[in-house]
C-alpha cells in the first residue's frame, strides 16, 4: 500500500497544478489568469476578500484545518516581485532559513563541507540557555530523549554554569544531539525521530508528523506531504532535498533547529516543503507545504504551515489555544515578510 501511495505522490508532484480543479489545465498562461488563481486560493482556504487583499500586495494569513489537539495550522499567501524560477533558485539556497528574522546563525549540512557543525556555539548572550542545559532533566524545558539527557549529563559532568569552559562544553553537548538527530533522520526519515521525554509522559514528533498526514492539506501540496513522509525512500528524481541547522530565538530563548527543505519544479508550478524535524524546545516539530505560480509580472506564493506544540493542551488548553492561533498567524505573516524581503536582495 505504501508503494502505491508513493507512486500517486509522484504523479501529484509532477502535475500538482492540475489538481486545483480537475477541469483546469494549468499552462503558464492559465496559472496567471484570475479564474485559475481563484481556484488555487480556494484550495488553501482563502475567500474572495482575502484574495483581493493579496492581489493588492498584502500578506494574508488565516487559520487552517487541524487534525491533532496540539496542532496550530495556518495558511498564508502573498505576491512576490520575482518569477517562480527565481524563487525556486532561492529556495534551493536557503530562502526559508534566511526568512527567519530571529536567526542568529545557520549552515547547510552538506557532505562536501569539512565540518558543517563547527559554528554550533554559544556566546555571552546565551549564558542563561547554557545554565539551563547544566540543569537538564526530563520535562518540557527541552526536547530531549532519555538517551540524550543521559549523554548531556555525561558530557557536562564536572562542569558548572560559571566555569570558563561552560559555553564550549554546552556547545559540544548540542553538537552531539544535532549530529545524532540529523544522522537518524537521513537514515530513517520521520521514523528515526526519537521521542521527547516529558518525565511522566513522552511526545512523539514522528507520530505527530505522520498523523497530520496528507488528507488535511490542500490538494496541490499533498504529493509533497507524502514525499516527506516517505523520505528517504524512493524520492522523485526531480525533487531536491537540502538540509540545514540554524540557531534562532523562540520564546526569548536560544534554540537550535534542524530543517529539511524539499523543492521540485513541476511544469507549471514550484512545489516546496519545509520540515523542522528537530527543535530544541518550545514546539515539537513544524511542517510547511507550499506552491509558487506565475502571477502578473511576478509570482504568487501560498503555503500551509502546521506547528505541533504541547503548550496548547492540558488544563489551560482552552485559553492557550486561541492565543496560540493568534501568535501562529502573526509568526507566519512575519515569516512570509522575511521571504519577500529576501526575494528582493542578493542571497549570501
Amino acid at each position: 500500500m505504501f508503494a502505491r501511495l508513493y507512486h500517486l505522490s509522484l504523479a501529484m508532484l509532477s502535475v500538482a497544478a492540475t489538481l486545483v480543479l480537475s477541469s483546469t489545465s494549468f499552462s503558464r498562461e492559465a496559472i496567471a489568469s484570475e479564474p485559475a488563481a481563484a481556484a488555487l486560493f480556494a484550495e488553501f482556504g482563502f475567500n474572495a476578500e482575502e484574495r483581493r487583499e493579496v492581489a493588492a500586495g498584502e500578506i494574508v494569513a488565516i487559520d487552517g484545518q487541524t487534525v491533532l489537539n496540539n496542532e496550530l495550522t495556518g495558511a498564508a499567501a502573498m505576491r512576490l516581485p520575482v518569477p517562480p524560477a527565481e524563487v525556486a533558485s532561492r529556495l534551493r539556497n536557503g530562502l526559508v532559513i534566511l526568512a527567519d528574522r530571529q536567526r542568529r546563525a545557520y549552515a547547510r549540512i552538506d557532505a562536501a563541507q569539512a565540518d558543517p557543525w563547527s559554528s554550533v556555539r554559544f556566546d555571552e548572550k546565551d549564558d542563561a540557555e547554557v545554565a539551563r542545559l547544566f540543569d537538564v532533566e526530563p520535562g518540557d524545558t527541552f526536547n530531549f530523549s532519555p538517551i540524550e539527557v543521559a549523554a548531556i549529563r555525561r558530557r557536562l559532568a564536572g562542569g558548572t554554569p560559571q566555569a570558563a569552559d561552560r559555553r564550549a562544553l554546552a556547545a559540544a553537548a548540542w553538537r552531539d544531539v544535532l549530529i545524532g538527530r540529523y544522522s537518524a533522520y537521513r537514515a530513517q526519515g520521520v521514523r528515526g525521530l526519537a521521542d521527547y521525554d516529558r518525565g511522566d509522559s513522552v511526545s512523539s514528533p514522528s507520530e505527530e508528523l505522520l498523523r497530520i498526514g496528507v488528507a488535511a492539506v490542500p490538494r496541490p501540496v499533498r504529493g509533497m506531504a507524502k514525499a516527506l513522509d516517505l523520505y528517504p525512500a524512493a524520492q522523485s528524481a526531480a525533487a531536491e532535498s537540502r538540509f540545514y541547522w540554524k540557531k534562532t530565538i523562540v520564546d526569548a530563548r536560544t534554540v537550535f533547529v534542524l530543517s529539511h527543505v524539499l523543492v521540485e519544479e513541476a511544469p507549471d508550478a514550484i512545489l516546496f516543503a519545509l520540515r523542522e524535524y528537530y527543535v530544541g524546545h518550545s514546539y515539537n516539530v513544524l511542517q510547511q507545504l507550499g506552491v509558487i505560480v506565475a502571477y502578473g509580472d511576478g509570482a504568487l506564493m501560498l503555503a500551509v504551515n502546521s506547528t505541533l506544540t504541547d503548550r496548547i493542551v492540558g488544563t489551560f488548553g482552552v485559553i492557550a489555544r486561541p492565543v496560540g492561533r493568534h501568535q501562529a498567524r502573526e509568526a507566519l505573516r512575519n515569516y512570509f515578510a522575511g521571504v519577500r524581503d529576501w526575494c528582493g536582495r542578493p542571497m549570501p
